[in-house]
């Protein structure tokens, strides 16, 4: 079975947000993003209002940072 990935396209002014039912905690999800850009500023972000984690793709300075706060041990890493 082949499935197709939904393609957007952003102008700096939008967004897009999706809300995702709780999943078991067994489950796996992945996600591949692709971004073409020349701007800082957000790319992806995700977050989880149960306890506050969240997970932030951006560009700063024309570098990649990926930003987390995981059961609350923040970290930030320059791709």
């Amino acid at each position: 079975m082949c499935t197709v990935a939904p393609v957007v396209a952003y102008d700096g002014r939008a967004y897009t947000r999706m809300s995702i039912q709780p999943l078991k905690k067994t489950h796996t999800n992945d996600i591949s993003v692709r971004f073409k850009t020349r701007h800082d500023g957000l790319l992806f972000a995700t977050s989880n209002h149960i306890n506050d984690g969240y997970l932030k793709l951006y560009l700063e300075n024309g570098h990649g940072v990926l930003e987390t706060n995981i059961d609350r041990q923040g970290t930030t890493v320059s791709i």
